[in-house]
């Protein structure tokens, strides 16, 4: 009985250490997304540089 009591505290310390694994992994995942992508916030608005060039002017064929 004593080995069976054992076993089965045994069984579930490794499932709680699992867990806690898991759940330290979510957070930190978490913690370093959101430090290494946030949310991007422009100090001004300022037209593409790309318009200047998209579509292309027409230009004067002589």
């Amino acid at each position: 009985m004593d080995k069976l009591c054992e076993q089965e505290t045994d069984r579930l310390r490794t499932a709680l250490a699992e867990q806690r694994v898991i759940a330290n992994n979510a957070q930190q995942t978490n913690e370093l997304l959101s430090r290494l992508q946030p949310t991007p916030i422009p100090s001004w608005i300022v037209s593409s540089p790309y318009t200047s060039i998209y579509p292309p002017t027409p230009t004067a064929t002589a």
